[in-house]
């Protein structure tokens, strides 16, 4: 074939047309894939979108080969004119088409693959953290398909035409001048296996109804695909820069996989095995009768292939946890299916429906697919989350998972409203825990779509406990009311969700749920306010009081104690002093009863048993009383002694006095007895002090 720019035209013009091709299937799988929330079809509209702009460079490449060939019949044009070699005798500098073509392969196509090889790490990257592969606990959170159908009727499809095309553009490239045809082959091969991978995985979901480890698999394995396929475009480009070529040569594209390049022309590898296998053998094997006969039979194995699965379709097990129900063109014809094998008319004639089971999501406000089941008990918050330190004491001030929920309760007076406000009310977090199990699946199945079930359910239950949360009190919610308010809480929900799912006629069929549990498990107030600080001052001063009270009773157990030898014991003693006040304030005190008398006794009795203080001080007061009498009468003995005396002889009593005064006063005085006679007297007197010196530390003695 003769490479005119007519040859390059058609390879522009396939390559637009693989343009259109990706952007119209990739955004159709976009659109699908938003609508129905599948990662795996996301991940597939976002690889065959960048396969778009592969199929716009080979555009760009091919229209410039056009335009460097029209350039070139207009050179030899120029060159065969007679007046080129006087005139235009420098033509090679006029090519300016051909350098833009040979900087197109040196600079934009090595460019273009390095981006579109990091877009592929970088959209496989994105997609594996949106499964959460890369979280700290790798466990892998998806939501399958809401519209399987569409799934697998528009996965066929892109097969299909991609197929299709990516052969029809690898036959192309078998020409050497399209040869880089087979770059934007490569991509569409890519997308058509990836969309057939996807049309299976709906239908195994459709004939199973059961979330299988396959739907996994899939979606984690779009993005290592993804990312592996821009990894082997890194390669290519490495590759290309140490391959030897020749001179004329043209270097495929690096954006295109050499892997998936046989996957676009499968006789190549067909042709390859056949002559590894001949080579091997040493004869033709192809050419034998079992080998013509195989391949002439390989339809109809195909078609009993496929019959066979279709039949296998009529089988289905239902798991332990689950309960089905059979739809027949989409009409109920059994429900309340139990586990087993059971057998059914073959897809798409009879389908089985298990109800899935959506739970919140911890790290947004997207309703995750968990699993496929009704049984088990299931479990919502009404109000707020409980503490996030699990394990740590629960205290007002914790913190809790997520938003604080508020209730408005009546506080212990009335509610007033003036020009300030609402008065009377107050706001508090309660924890409200709502536990159910579903009993009928059809009316559960027909209350609202999967992921809004449990949704509407939690609001009509928040309802009821907003209204009747509003007549109770503050000292009830916080105290002992918690009981009789979980009970009339739990009877409310019931009967609101009795109300719902209304017939044709309107009137209610329930929600086909039950309520276990419904209990307050935790009351606080609002953590963003000082009211806990607040109480904590109250309970504070309440411990101080107790303190206090314990202290008091100790002191008073000690006084009492020390003063009677036992509580016991004072308390008997305080209660006859009591009767015997009682009895001297009404009897008269210069004559006391016998009733006196005897409590006087029986008191003194029961001090002198005590061994207490009392004890003591009462012996002390009667030894001093005891030795101050007997002084006393002494004293009174010695003066009636000395009475007797002076009426003997007053005169030597006197003259007795006299001389015991003198000798006790002058005991230890200095007297000199000197004649009055003698005039020139002189006395040495030593007056050193007795008491100096090393004696004055020494005790006097007695």
């Amino acid at each position: 074939m003769r490479a005119d720019y007519l040859t390059y035209k058609r390879a522009a013009n396939v390559s637009v047309m693989g343009l259109v091709l990706h952007v119209v299937m990739g955004g159709a799988m976009l659109i699908y894939a938003r609508l129905s929330a599948d990662h795996a079809a996301m991940t597939l509209a976002l690889y065959m979108l960048l396969g778009a702009v592969g199929w716009l460079a080979l555009t760009i490449l091919y229209d410039q080969h056009r335009r460097e060939r029209i350039e070139s019949i207009e050179a030899d044009a120029l060159a065969a004119a007679e007046e080129s070699s006087t005139i235009f005798g420098g033509a090679s500098e006029f090519r300016v088409a051909q350098k833009r073509l040979k900087s197109l392969y040196k600079v934009f196509s090595p460019t273009i693959s390095v981006v579109i090889g990091v877009a592929l790490l970088g959209v496989a990257w994105w997609r594996l953290s949106s499964l959460g592969v890369f979280s700290e606990t790798g466990t892998i959170t998806f939501t399958t398909s809401r519209h399987k159908e569409w799934g697998l009727g528009l996965g066929l499809a892109v097969s299909g035409i991609g197929f299709v095309f990516a052969r029809y553009a690898s036959g192309m490239a078998k020409q050497e001048f399209w040869a880089n045809l087979r770059a934007g082959a490569a991509f569409t091969a890519g997308a058509s296996v990836l969309a057939l991978v996807l049309a299976i995985s709906q239908f195994i979901d459709l004939i199973t109804s059961t979330e299988d480890a396959w739907l996994k698999i899939v979606v984690v394995g779009f993005a290592v695909v993804v990312g592996i396929l821009g990894i082997e475009v890194f390669l290519n480009v490495l590759l290309d820069v140490y391959r030897p070529r020749k001179v004329g040569d043209v270097a495929m594209p690096a954006f295109g996989s050499r892997v998936l390049g046989f996957v676009a022309a499968p006789d190549r590898i067909a042709q390859s095995i056949s002559d590894a296998i001949n080579y091997q053998l040493g004869f033709d094997v192809t050419s034998g009768w079992f080998y013509q006969l195989l391949v002439k039979s390989l339809a109809p194995l195909v078609v009993v292939g496929l019959l066979t699965m279709w039949l296998l379709s009529s089988l289905v097990v239902i798991q332990p946890h689950q309960r089905a129900t059979i739809l027949r063109f989409g009409r109920v014809v059994q429900e309340n299916v139990t586990p087993g094998l059971h057998v059914k008319m073959p897809w798409p004639i009879d389908r089985v429906y298990v109800p899935e089971f959506f739970e919140k999501s911890s790290s947004s406000d997207a309703m995750l697919l968990r699993d496929r089941t009704v049984t088990g008990i299931r479990q919502t918050q009404l109000g707020s989350d409980p503490p996030a330190n699990k394990g740590e004491p629960i205290l007002w001030t914790n913190d809790h998972l997520g938003v604080e929920v508020l209730q408005i309760v009546r506080s212990s007076g009335e509610v007033t409203f003036g020009r300030d406000g609402m008065a009377g009310m107050s706001l508090v977090s309660v924890e409200i825990p709502l536990k159910y199990v579903v009993e009928n699946v059809s009316l559960f199945d027909e209350l609202a779509p999967p992921e809004q079930r449990e949704q509407l359910l939690r609001y009509v239950a928040q309802r009821e406990v907003l209204q009747y949360l509003h007549t109770a009190t503050l000292d009830e919610v916080l105290g002992d009311g918690r009981a009789t308010i979980s009970n009339e809480l739990k009877s409310r929900i019931s009967a609101a969700f009795d109300q719902l799912n209304p017939d044709s006629t309107g009137k209610p069929r329930g929600a086909g749920v039950k309520v276990v549990m419904c209990s307050i498990t935790g009351v606080h107030p609002p953590k963003q306010s000082d009211v806990a600080a607040s109480f904590e001052k109250v309970v504070e001063a309440d411990q101080k009081t107790q303190a206090l009270l314990t202290t008091a009773r100790a002191d008073h157990v000690k006084e009492l104690t020390d003063a009677a030898g036992s509580v016991e014991q004072a308390e008997s003693i305080v209660k006859i002093a009591d009767q015997l006040k009682g009895l001297r304030s009404s009897a008269s005190a210069d004559k006391p009863n016998a009733r006196t008398m005897e409590l006087e006794s029986e008191m003194n009795r029961l001090l002198d048993a005590a061994g207490g203080n009392a004890a003591v001080t009462i012996a002390e007061a009667k030894a001093t009383r005891w030795t101050r009498y007997m002084d006393l009468r002494g004293r009174a003995e010695r003066y009636a002694g000395q009475l007797l005396a002076y009426n003997a002889s007053p005169t030597v009593f006197r003259a007795s006095m006299y001389a015991d005064t003198l000798r006790d006063s002058l005991k230890n005085v200095r007297l000199y007895i000197v004649d009055d006679r003698v005039s020139d007297l002189r006395i040495d007197v030593g007056l050193e002090d007795i008491d100096t010196g090393a004696e004055i530390f020494k005790p006097k003695k007695e």
